[in-house]
């Protein structure tokens, strides 16, 4: 069954370097099928000043900015099920 998830990411401090305490949020929709799906906002990935607000909607979530680097897994994102409870993933991803 499709499920939608949450996962995280640190956010930079901009120049500084780092990250700040906060994280970076997004929603990813997994279909039937395995596809992924992302829904976020936000700068370009090191954009420094951050400039304009990026929206990204039901893209795939490997052509995404927010992208898993090559090692990371929705687990080490922090990935947690959204509770839909009776409601179909899809419809409300829609």
């Amino acid at each position: 069954m499709a499920v939608i998830t949450t996962e995280g990411t640190p956010v930079g401090s901009g120049s500084g370097g780092g990250s700040s305490i906060s994280g970076h949020l997004l929603l990813i929709l997994t279909t039937d099928s395995g596809q992924e799906f992302v829904i976020r906002g936000g700068p370009t990935r090191g954009a420094d000043p951050y400039g304009n607000l990026i929206l990204e909607i039901n893209k795939p979530l490997e052509s995404s900015i927010d992208a898993r680097d090559e090692g990371e897994t929705a687990e080490s994102r922090g990935s947690t099920i959204v509770p839909l409870g009776e409601r179909n993933p899809l419809n409300v991803w829609d």
